[in-house]
């Protein structure tokens, strides 16, 4: 810390210094914290208050939420970290700023309009019926009591009928 530089100024260099000699990355928060701290100094605080730390998170004026809750979050991890040797500091708690929709919404089909569902493309095969799968990689075994393994004694010879089944082989 230099001689000009305020004590939030210093304690953000010490946070940032903790947490790359934890392995973080820390491109994004740097620019976040860096800007976090000017802008509290601009007011002439000396603290990280929740109406200063929300304030901030909210600019600029139209920003999306997520954008907001991605700022709040990058002051809360600073002020959780500082909070621990300067009781005075208050810590934003998650979930102040909501980050919006995360999932798409889903679309509720009606019985009043059957003619808009999709026909299924294929009929459904059951699982205890598993005669496509002798066809299809023989020498596995089917059988629901022993589960899925691998069989010696179902092999495919074209022409000799299996042994677990008695059916012809193609």
């Amino acid at each position: 810390m230099t001689a000009t530089s305020s004590p939030l100024r210093g304690a953000l260099e010490d946070y940032l210094a903790l947490r790359r000699a934890l392995g973080f990355r820390l491109a994004a928060p740097v620019r976040l914290l860096g800007q976090f701290v000017s802008y509290l100094e601009a007011r002439g605080t000396s603290t990280i208050t929740i109406s200063d730390a929300l304030e901030w998170a909210v600019l600029p004026a139209g920003a999306s939420p997520a954008w907001q809750a991605i700022r709040l979050s990058a002051v809360r991890g600073f002020a959780a970290c500082l909070h621990g040797t300067d009781p005075s500091v208050q810590v934003p708690p998650a979930g102040l700023i909501r980050r919006g929709n995360d999932r798409a919404t889903p679309y509720l089909y009606s019985d009043a309009s059957p003619g808009t569902r999709r026909p299924m493309t294929h009929p459904l095969r059951s699982y205890g019926n598993a005669d496509w799968l002798d066809q299809s990689a023989p020498g596995i075994s089917t059988d629901p009591a022993r589960g899925p393994e691998t069989t010696g004694t179902n092999r495919h010879v074209p022409g000799k009928p299996d042994t677990r089944t008695g059916r012809p082989t193609h």
